[in-house]
């Protein structure tokens, strides 16, 4: 039932798109969200394929992958060529940006239902982060705006490209530290309120529990129970 945070989390999608920002280009940030997506995949402990992201100890595992995929929108500021490169400046004037979570919960063959319900609270506690994700990508893109990047090729649209690209990863990966950071911390405490699904606690209690002390720690004390999803 063990969740390992420095995986569970790892996955990201990125479309380096790039639209040169020209007359009739709307500037600005959209964000979409896909709704998230939960699958079930059973495996046999005596005959574990290489790919099944289980360790000795895992009775089970959920996978939480929180994708982004980005499609950037520049105007080109300067280029300089010399020595066989070209050197060029973008600056971002729009940002979209596709979010989704894809959630894989890894069950042994005819799992107990205490150890289903277990990963099912792992799978809420992912969705529950979620639900304001759209928030944090609007409140990152916005940060972008503006920004300009500088990179070199040997070619203009190289350069070009290779400068956009510095912006989208920056951005994706700024994104997904700060929604696994979140959910990180609440499948951390939902494993100590459980002793990982061992205690004789009801799921739902616990998600709610790990709920609560993951928004009064981010509150500094001060934040009220959120609801129960």
């Amino acid at each position: 039932m063990h969740l390992r945070p420095s995986l569970a989390f790892a996955c990201c999608c990125l479309a380096s798109l790039t639209a040169w920002a020209e007359g009739g280009v709307k500037p600005g940030v959209a964000v979409s969200q896909k709704p998230a997506t939960v699958q079930e995949k059973l495996f046999d402990r005596k005959h574990l394929a290489e790919t099944i992201p289980l360790r000795p100890q895992d009775l089970a595992y959920t996978d939480c992958s929180y994708c982004i995929a980005v499609n950037l929108r520049v105007e080109a500021q300067s280029e300089k060529t010399s020595g066989g490169q070209t050197t060029a400046t973008i600056k971002v004037t729009g940002i979209d940006a596709a979010l989704s979570l894809e959630t894989t919960l890894w069950l042994p063959k005819n799992p107990s239902q205490k150890l289903r319900d277990h990963e099912q609270g792992h799978r809420r506690i992912g969705e529950f982060f979620y639900a304001s994700a759209d928030a944090d990508a609007k409140r990152l893109c916005r940060s972008y705006l503006g920004q300009s990047a500088v990179a070199s090729g040997a070619t203009l649209d190289e350069a070009r490209q290779k400068a956009a690209r510095t912006v989208s990863d920056a951005l994706m990966k700024e994104y997904l530290a700060v929604v696994n950071g979140k959910a990180g911390k609440g499948h951390v405490f939902y494993d100590e309120i459980t002793a990982h699904g061992t205690k004789p606690i009801a799921a739902d209690a616990a998600v709610k529990e790990a709920l609560a002390r993951w928004a009064k720690e981010e509150a500094g004390g001060k934040a009220k129970e959120p609801a129960s999803h």
